[in-house]
């Protein structure tokens, strides 16, 4: 996990973008318990990050990462991170994010779904 965590941080944004499906085949990877304490951080990581590129990247996978990490976590970590991706300015962002609404919320209720029922965006509103 900690080339992941340094690839966070280098000054291209395809080069952060790289380790984003690899944290789903770590994850699977991993013991429980190590998952549970290293993958959330990098996810929030993903979602902090300045390029809507690695925003978009970790928008599809997010629900698969927050099964590896469980309900608990999910509820304490992930979801100021899913409604940080609902609400980032890119519409290509928001509109796989809201994909991706059904299955976050068969894990917990995400709290701006009716924002997305009105967003101006019209593929997000199919989503939805």
């Amino acid at each position: 996990m900690s080339m992941v965590k340094n690839m966070t941080k280098d000054d291209e944004d395809f080069v952060r973008l790289l380790p984003v499906n690899g944290c789903v085949v770590l994850g699977k990877l991993l013991e429980p318990q190590v998952c549970v304490v290293e993958l959330p951080l990098v996810i929030v990581e993903f979602a902090r990050d300045k390029s809507w590129r690695v925003h978009y990247g970790v928008a599809g996978p997010l629900c698969e990462l927050c099964a590896l990490v469980g309900p608990d976590i999910t509820e304490m970590a992930m979801v100021r991170t899913f409604v940080l991706l609902l609400r980032v300015y890119e519409a290509e962002v928001r509109t796989t994010a809201a994909d991706e609404i059904t299955v976050f919320s068969r894990i917990l209720s995400a709290p701006c779904v009716n924002e997305l029922s009105s967003d101006s965006f019209q593929h997000v509103l199919y989503n939805c």
